[in-house]
């Protein structure tokens, strides 16, 4: 049996999104991801999961850790789904959640490269240990691929949000670093003004301020490669790929 401390110390840092069209199913299964995660969405079928989807990334420039979705729904079915999720985020973690007689639909998904799954009716154990599973594979995936290396001995952590000189933690601000943690979301990606600006200031809604974010950049620019950041005549700031 998993550890429930284990368990927390790697899901209390994620996100998830839940689909299922049964309310009753739906809304405990919520109380109990509340539980375990940072931050925990619903939908009721496929196309309110896909909008649902798209809003979290326009907000936070990421995607959900983890999508757990029911196969039958209507309006858009799980597979339908896990296809448009997998033409956004090819390494979306999903798991689905199917009946005892869906083995046809299983091997679509399969196919679409899923591999987790969980079968009706499921315990509580039962889904702590796959989303024990999936947060244990996450966690590795991040420790290989999620640090980004910058010409001259700097490192960025995404997760962690903060950048290394030389293995030293180089001290940042809140603001400097969610400034970096967007633009290091996509790093080919010139991102406008106004979205760092209310991306940086989101829980404040301060009033876009041109001037602010430019003094917020120049300060930065003080503590890391000083052409790390590059500005897009123009059109807004990106991070410069010729570092990385």
């Amino acid at each position: 049996m998993i550890d429930p401390e284990e368990l927390y110390r790697i899901s209390s840092t994620k996100s998830i999104l839940f689909v299922e069209d049964d309310s009753i199913l739906r809304q405990s299964a919520e109380i109990m991801f509340k539980e375990l995660f940072a931050l925990v969405d619903t939908a009721t079928d496929g196309k309110d999961a896909l909008t649902a989807y798209h809003n979290y990334y326009t907000k936070n420039r990421s995607h959900y850790d983890i999508v757990i979705t029911d196969i039958m729904m209507p309006r858009m079915n799980g597979i339908e789904l896990t296809s448009e999720l997998y033409k956004l985020h090819k390494d979306q973690a999903i798991i689905i959640i199917s009946a005892h007689d869906d083995s046809e639909y299983l091997i679509q998904l399969i196919n679409l490269g899923v591999s987790s799954f969980i079968q009706k009716p499921f315990s509580t154990q039962n889904m702590l240990d796959k989303i024990y599973d999936v947060c244990l594979t996450l966690e590795h995936h991040h420790v290989e691929n999620n640090n980004i290396t910058i010409k001259g001995g700097y490192v960025w952590h995404h997760d962690a949000k903060c950048i290394l000189y030389n293995d030293q933690e180089v001290k940042l601000t809140k603001n400097e670093k969610r400034l970096l943690y967007l633009l290091f979301s996509d790093p080919l990606m010139t991102f406008k003004s106004h979205e760092l600006f209310e991306f940086i200031n989101s829980d404040t809604e301060e009033e876009f301020n041109a001037n602010s974010l430019k003094s917020l950049i120049k300060r930065l620019r003080k503590k890391i490669p000083s052409d790390l950041i590059e500005n897009v005549y123009a059109e807004g700031y990106k991070i410069n790929s010729d570092l990385l």
